[in-house]
C-alpha cells in the first residue's frame, strides 16, 4: 500500500515547486532519505526536475527499467514515471507554502526544503515542523 508525499523546494520569491512521491512518504522512509541524502539544493532541484515519483532512493540514479525496484535489480536509485517509463512530466508550482495542502494527490505527508532545511507536514498538522 502506498504512502503518498509531496517533495517540494521553497524558491526564493516564496512559491514552491514540488513533486508527488508515491511510497514510503512517512517520516522514516521518505523523510528519512531526504533529511540523510538530500541536503544539496542543486540535489533537490534535479529530484524535483524528474517530476512525479515513484519511489524515492538515495540517489537519483539514472534511467532504468521501472519495475526494477520491485524485482530487486534497483535498490538506492529513484523511480520517476516520466523518466523510467515514459509517462508525462509532472511537476507542481504553488504560490507559497501555504498553499499545499494534504487533500491535493492524497498527500498524507508533505516535505519542504527552505532556507532553513527541510520541514514537514501532515494532515493532522496546523503549520510545518523542522524534520528531525
Amino acid at each position: 500500500m502506498a504512502t503518498r508525499s509531496f517533495i517540494g523546494i521553497q524558491n526564493k520569491n516564496g512559491s514552491v515547486t514540488g513533486v508527488y512521491c508515491h511510497f514510503d512518504g512517512y517520516l522514516d522512509g521518505v523523510g528519512a532519505i531526504l533529511k540523510e541524502s538530500y541536503t544539496d539544493v542543486e540535489k533537490i532541484q534535479q529530484l524535483v526536475n524528474l517530476g512525479a515519483l515513484s519511489s524515492l532512493g538515495r540517489e537519483i540514479g539514472t534511467k532504468h527499467d521501472f519495475d526494477a525496484r520491485r524485482y530487486g535489480e534497483i535498490v538506492d536509485s529513484t523511480t520517476a514515471y516520466h523518466r523510467d517509463r515514459g509517462e508525462e512530466l509532472q511537476i507542481e508550482n504553488y504560490r507559497s507554502a501555504d498553499d499545499i495542502s494534504t487533500s491535493d494527490a492524497g498527500y498524507e505527508y508533505l516535505y519542504l526544503f527552505t532556507a532553513d532545511g527541510w520541514t514537514y507536514k501532515d494532515g493532522r498538522m496546523k503549520g510545518w515542523e523542522k524534520l528531525r
